[in-house]
């Protein structure tokens, strides 16, 4: 063991702190000079035939190499397993042969496998040695999934009125090119123009309010209700249910109109339902929503007078 450590020392250009020899003046020389007396261990035969120094530093080299190629970055370990292969040679060729490289590689060999080191055996050898691999992540379940229904070519009902009828979302838009009516209402001190669009058979598809004040809130207001209420008028709801919930809803501005089968409003949107249920109603759809004389609004409008127009 001492012999091995002070040959490393020396050949690595250590000097020593207490003198082998008179004669020993430089470190290499006395590694050599320790290394004829140790052993005749001084030669390897390679592969063909002809022999070369045996350098214990290359062998001891190559061996921290494959730790460190095999991930295990260890020098400690790997100067042992390099005394334990330096001890089996000089046991099994001390001075009667020369060992060849296969002799001592074999050597290397056994001393990794007793260790239990077979990924630096194989990075020894030139072998790729496999990355570990990393653990699968371990995913949470995932939450079943509903099987969607499919749409199937039977529309669906939009909704239901009071009387029972059914309706379909199926939009149905107006043409490119449609007939209109524009109509002037004055309800309390607000004006306002109420324009029509109408499908080829007369019936309502689209409105647009303009009030007279530009930029109120109402004016703004009431143009976002016009076009909410030509979209559900193109998807089939029948003016009928549209006119039986905004008659009578109540808010400024409000009071007499020139009109005079609508003669007072309570808001201006209760005054464009009345006026379009009277224009494109039946009287009996009237009826049914309640516009006649004993419910809303008693007197209020008198279905057989045509509805003037105040362009």
């Amino acid at each position: 063991m001492l012999v091995f450590e002070v040959y490393l020392r020396m050949k690595k250009g250590d000097r020593l702190s207490a003198g082998i020899g008179a004669a020993a003046s430089h470190a290499a020389d006395a590694a050599n000079a320790l290394w004829n007396y140790v052993t005749a261990l001084k030669r390897v035969r390679r592969q063909g035939g002809e022999e070369m120094e045996f350098d214990l530093l290359v062998l001891e080299t190559s061996i921290i190499r494959a730790f460190d190629a095999a991930g295990k970055p260890d020098e400690f370990t790997a100067r042992t397993v390099t005394e334990e292969v330096f001890t089996r040679l000089q046991s099994a060729f001390n001075g009667a042969s020369v060992p060849s490289t296969e002799d001592v590689a074999t050597a290397v060999d056994a001393v990794l496998t007793e260790r239990g080191e077979l990924a630096v055996k194989e990075a020894y050898h030139g072998k790729r040695v496999p990355a570990p691999a990393a653990p699968t992540p371990v995913r949470p379940p995932m939450p079943p999934v509903s099987t969607p229904v499919l749409e199937t070519s039977e529309p669906k009902p939009m909704s239901t009125t009071n009387t029972g009828e059914t309706y379909t979302a199926r939009r149905r838009r107006l043409p490119e090119e449609r007939k209109a009516l524009t109509h002037k209402f004055q309800v309390g001190d607000q004006e306002g123009y109420l324009t029509v669009g109408l499908y080829d058979d007369g019936q309502p598809g689209e409105i647009f309010l303009k009030m007279s004040k530009e930029g109120t809130e109402l004016s703004g207001f009431m143009d976002a209700f016009a076009t909410a209420i030509s979209i559900g008028l193109q998807y089939g709801v029948p003016l009928k249910v549209l006119a039986n919930k905004f008659t009578d809803t109540r808010f400024a501005p409000n009071g007499p109109t020139k009109n005079m089968n609508i003669p007072e409003a309570s808001s201006v949107m209760d005054y464009i339902f009345r006026y379009l249920a009277l224009k494109f109603l039946t009287p009996e759809e009237r009826q049914a929503i309640g516009m006649v004389p004993g419910g809303k609004q008693e007197g209020a409008f008198d279905a057989s007078v045509s509805t003037p127009s105040l362009l």
